[in-house]
């Protein structure tokens, strides 16, 4: 197990202490079905007994939002470096606290889990190319470009709004996981919502926003971030709508785990993880949507 991972390791932030392992695509996260017929007549106190931990982070009192359990790093300031990074350890306080409040299976709740983390980091991946719409791409330039908004917009006002109920991307980003899907049933869309009741300004306003509310959001929003095109935000993300998963490249993140911990984590979760090969870099290419 421990050859495999340094096998796949892209890095280590020793300031935060955290191993990040690149993921070749999003089957690789989902439950085998062999892991699936084995675990699923595990009862939920199994579950909650190995991660004894998870309610630590998704109870009454507390509740993460999905930023914390799977972060988006733009491409502006992390080059080829940029995607989607899961954490393992709160995705699995995620997943105990769906089997815990829903009556999904594991197996739903797993799949169910991995939609709403994958379409919220998908938001910030699409207000990231739409600020820099009609400019030459920084990424393509392999620097931080002068004609993108991005930079800007995260300086001056995204990042003095966080934590605000003037924070609009969270809000959006929140209410994008309907958008993206807008197949989910009456009971993930009520979990969902009370995950947003409990969570903090910017990102709980997303339970309360009225649909016919959504537009004028979308154009706060846009004139936020600066820019002129032939279309509005909110078109250009109904147009990339829905988000395909291989768009944006995935990793996997042991934040200050023990490694016997992060394993024990992937065993249950993301078995597959523990099969891989070493993998030859991926390279992503953010300007080619179709």
């Amino acid at each position: 197990m421990e050859l495999l991972l340094k096998s796949l390791k892209i890095g280590v932030k020793e300031e935060k202490s955290e191993e990040c392992y690149a993921i070749p695509d999003w089957e690789t996260l989902e439950l085998p079905k062999p892991v699936l017929r084995r675990l699923r007549v595990k009862p939920l106190s199994w579950f909650k007994k190995n991660f004894n931990w998870a309610d630590k982070y998704f109870n009454e009192q507390r509740c993460e939002n999905f930023d914390m359990v799977a972060t988006y790093r733009p491409y502006h300031f992390n080059g080829t470096e940029f995607g989607l990074y899961i954490y393992a350890r709160f995705f699995a306080a995620l997943l105990i606290n769906i089997l815990e409040t829903t009556g999904l299976s594991l197996g739903k709740a797993h799949a169910f889990a991995l939609e709403c983390v994958q379409s919220h980091g998908a938001f910030h991946y699409l207000v990231e190319r739409y600020a820099e719409r009609g400019t030459r791409s920084c990424f393509a330039l392999g620097r931080t470009s002068a004609l993108s908004h991005y930079p800007r917009y995260k300086k001056e006002v995204y990042a003095p709004m966080w934590g605000t109920q003037d924070c609009i991307e969270e809000t959006l980003a929140n209410v994008y996981l309907f958008q993206n899907h807008p197949e989910w049933d009456e009971e993930k869309r009520r979990y969902v919502l009370q995950l947003y009741a409990r969570q903090r300004d910017g990102y709980g306003q997303a339970a309360e926003l009225e649909p016919n509310a959504l537009s004028a959001y979308y154009t706060r929003l846009e004139k936020s971030i600066g820019g002129q095109g032939t279309q509005t935000l909110e078109q250009w993300i109904r147009l990339q709508t829905p988000f395909r998963a291989d768009r944006f490249p995935i990793y996997l993140v042991n934040d200050d785990l023990e490694n016997s911990k992060f394993e024990e984590i992937l065993e249950i979760i993301f078995p597959s993880c523990l099969e891989f090969e070493p993998q030859s870099e991926k390279k992503f290419n953010p300007l080619k949507l179709t």
